[in-house]
């Protein structure tokens, strides 16, 4: 099993999930402030309900794209720290008492 290989994977997955919660964060930005804009102007309606609702689904998207960048951060320090524990033992080092 090659440990650096899974460690990039991770670390690839965890880069992945930030760029995804900073686009998400930015749709939910863009959407509050087209709905902010449409409920100024017209504060009951249908293009009113929709912007509303497009905030709704763009806020979801963000808190969905907070869970995965977690996971993806958790997993990655769960993997680092077996690989330290494989590399420990691996050279031998007395780091654990019995």
């Amino acid at each position: 099993m090659d440990l650096a290989k899974s460690l990039r994977a991770l670390q690839e997955a965890a880069d992945q999930a930030d760029r995804d919660l900073a686009a998400a964060r930015a749709a939910a930005d863009t959407a509050a402030s087209a709905y902010d804009q449409r409920r100024r102007y017209a504060p009951s309606g249908k293009e009113t309900d929709r912007a509303r609702q497009a905030w709704g689904m763009a806020l979801h998207e963000w808190a969905h794209a907070l869970f995965n960048q977690a996971a993806a951060r958790d997993q990655l320090a769960a993997e680092r720290r077996d690989v330290d524990r494989a590399a420990e033992d691996a050279l031998l080092t007395p780091t654990r008492r019995t």
